[in-house]
């Protein structure tokens, strides 16, 4: 993923973001302003893809990560340029028996690659739900459900455990909605 195009993009967003909308501005210019918020997701998926990018420590791995990701960023845009298309439910088989293999038949990690494969995870949490119903007017994730610890305080002390068990930097994401953004 090159700054270039992070860099074009943010300037094409900059610029439709800053032009003030009017009730008398054409559907155009609506939808134009609309696809920039989306952009804004897309902005934000290259930022953290350039980020994951700059922490692999091997200079040869990281290359070859670096191209794995420009390959997802090009599909997730291919993904969100597909507008319309919806999915055929009907043709949505569960995988063959003998595709699953039951977690009790695993064979057991060895200890020496557990650091290794820590180091190529990352956690996605969704943070997407208001917590109104249960009478709190920010993410359900800030509610305390222990000792004064939140479901997020929670999150995070199991993420630094992990980082501190295997001696490795799993980033935490958090999948917010327009509601949990801020």
């Amino acid at each position: 993923m090159t700054d270039a195009v992070a860099q074009a993009d943010n300037k094409r967003l900059e610029r439709v973001v800053k032009e003030p909308i009017k009730k008398s501005d054409s559907k155009v210019k609506l939808m134009e302003f609309s696809t920039s918020m989306v952009d804004s997701q897309s902005l934000d998926l290259v930022k953290y893809l350039n980020k994951m990018v700059e922490n692999c420590k091997d200079k040869a791995a990281q290359k070859s990560f670096e191209l794995e990701m420009e390959g997802f960023r090009q599909l997730f845009f291919q993904f969100k340029a597909s507008k319309g298309k919806t999915i055929e439910w009907e043709k949505i088989r569960p995988p063959a028996q003998d595709m699953v293999v039951p977690y009790a038949d695993l064979a057991p990690c060895p200890d020496s690659k557990l650091s290794s494969l820590a180091n190529k995870l990352c956690v996605l949490k969704l943070n997407g739900g208001l917590g109104t119903t249960m009478g709190c007017s920010g993410p359900k994730s800030v509610i305390e459900v222990h000792s004064d610890l939140s479901f997020l305080d929670l999150t995070v002390h199991q993420i630094q455990h992990l980082n501190e068990a295997y001696k490795s930097d799993v980033p935490l994401i958090l999948m917010n909605s327009f509601n949990t953004h801020e």
